[in-house]
């Protein structure tokens, strides 16, 4: 489908979503409007992404990393979206961070604030990825590493930095050509 074709998806399906918000107030995954479009992953992944950008709904990936959900507009970020252990480093990172929004720590420096022997760079690259923070200057070994937080979630790797600059990420350029 390309991307006029997914607009008018959008458009007509932004009439039918104050059923589909009463029908699912948490929100639909992308499986569920999968179905109710009869659309593949793809072309539906890509229409949740569009319905996002557009104001019409929230889009989301709960803690799993896997699901999408689509959630009413106006609804506040879910706290599914970061896992307990990815909230407490961010809970802590934000109580530490300076009034520019920036934290130099180490990672053995956070694993130890956390009561933890050692910190997984997943969980650092999860909030990265996430739009929590943005990593500034790496550190190299047993040194420390500069980070910009993000407590919204609203860094240049995050959902709501694509929605803001306009960009469309690689995995629906080709739907847009």
């Amino acid at each position: 489908m390309h991307y006029a074709g997914q607009r008018i998806v959008v458009i007509e399906l932004a009439a039918e979503l104050s059923d589909l918000w009463a029908a699912a107030p948490d929100g639909i995954t992308i499986r569920e409007l999968r179905a109710r479009l009869e659309t593949d992953y793809n072309d539906t992944y890509a229409i949740a992404r569009l319905a996002h950008s557009m104001g019409y709904a929230v889009f989301a990936t709960k803690a799993d990393c896997r699901t999408k959900v689509l959630m009413p507009p106006g609804s506040a970020d879910p706290v599914w979206d970061l896992t307990p252990k990815q909230r407490a480093v961010l809970d802590w990172m934000v109580a530490n961070m300076s009034d520019d929004g920036t934290l130099r720590a180490s990672y053995g420096e956070i694993a130890r604030a956390l009561g933890a022997n050692s910190i997984s760079v997943d969980k650092i690259g999860g909030l990265d990825c996430k739009g929590y923070l943005e990593i500034l200057d790496r550190g190299g070994p047993h040194q420390k590493t500069m980070f910009r937080i993000y407590p919204q979630g609203d860094g240049p790797k995050g959902w709501s930095a694509f929605h803001t600059n306009a960009r469309r990420p690689p995995y629906i350029q080709h739907l847009l050509r």
